[in-house]
C-alpha cells in the first residue's frame, strides 16, 4: 500500500526496482494523495483500467454474498472478494492487488477502494516487532498530516491466524469526509499492508465485506 516516521527508514535504503517488491517509503503519502481524495488518481486509474459494469450485476437470491477468488503465484497469496466489486486488469499505484466497489448510486459516482502492497521487512527482527514499528509509523505519519480520530488496535487476518494491527482515521477532502483504514501484518519477514478507503457514508456499509476479504487472505508458503 511513504516516509512513515523516520526519514531514514530502512525501506528507503533498500528500495527494490524490480517487480518483486513495492517501495514502502513513499507509500503513506502516495495513498493519502491517491486513495483518500477518492475522486482523484487512484480511483480514476481503477475506473479507467476496470472493465465491466460499475454496479453489481443482478443475481439470484442466495444465503451468502457471491465471491470471486484472486490468487498471485508471484507474490504467493490469495483472497476472496465480493463478486460484484470491480477488479482492474492490472493493479494500480504500485500495488499487487487493487479493487473497487460499485459506485454509490447513478447520481453519485464515488466509490470505495481496497489495495494491497507487499514489502520485505528488516533482517534480524521478529515479525511482531516489525509489525508494531510499521503500524506505529503509519499512524504517526497520518496523524501529523491532518488525519482525525486516529485509532490503532490489534487485528488478525487469515481467519484469525495471522496477527495484524489496524489503523483507522478520517480526513476532510473537497469531495467530503473520507474514512480510511490500514491493516498491517508481517509473515516470515514479508510485510503486507492493506489500504481501504471510501466516502464516510459508504465505509461502514462496505466494512463487513472488507472484513470477509481480510479473513479470507492467505499466504501461500
Amino acid at each position: 500500500m511513504m516516509g512513515c516516521g523516520r526519514k531514514a527508514r530502512r525501506h528507503e535504503a533498500r528500495r527494490h526496482e524490480g517487480r518483486q517488491r513495492s517501495q514502502f517509503t513513499p507509500f503513506v503519502p502516495a495513498c493519502l494523495r491517491a486513495f483518500v481524495p477518492l475522486a482523484l488518481i487512484a480511483l480514476t486509474s481503477i475506473a479507467r483500467a476496470a472493465e465491466g459494469p460499475t454496479t453489481a450485476p443482478a443475481s439470484e437470491p442466495s444465503t451468502a454474498p457471491a465471491v470471486s477468488e484472486f490468487a498471485s503465484a508471484e507474490f504467493r497469496f490469495r483472497l476472496k472478494y465480493p463478486a460484484g466489486w470491480v477488479l482492474p486488469e492490472h493493479p494500480v499505484n504500485g500495488e499487487v492487488f487493487s479493487l473497487r466497489t460499485p459506485v454509490i448510486s447513478a447520481s453519485d459516482k464515488r466509490f470505495g477502494v481496497v489495495g494491497l502492497r507487499i514489502d520485505n521487512g528488516p533482517e534480524g527482527r521478529t515479525d511482531v516487532a516489525t509489525m508494531m514499528e510499521l503500524s506505529s509509523s503509519i499512524a504517526g505519519y497520518v496523524f501529523k498530516n491532518g488525519a482525525q480520530h486516529v485509532i490503532v488496535k490489534p487485528d488478525a487476518l487469515s481467519d484469525g491466524t495471522l496477527p495484524g494491527r489496524r489503523i483507522r482515521f478520517w480526513t476532510v477532502q473537497p469531495e467530503g469526509k473520507v474514512a480510511t483504514m490500514y491493516v498491517v501484518a508481517v509473515h516470515k519477514r514479508v510485510e503486507y499492508v492493506f489500504n481501504i478507503a471510501a466516502p464516510a457514508e459508504q465505509f461502514e456499509a462496505m466494512l463487513p465485506q472488507v472484513e470477509a476479504l481480510l479473513k479470507s487472505f492467505e499466504v501461500l508458503d
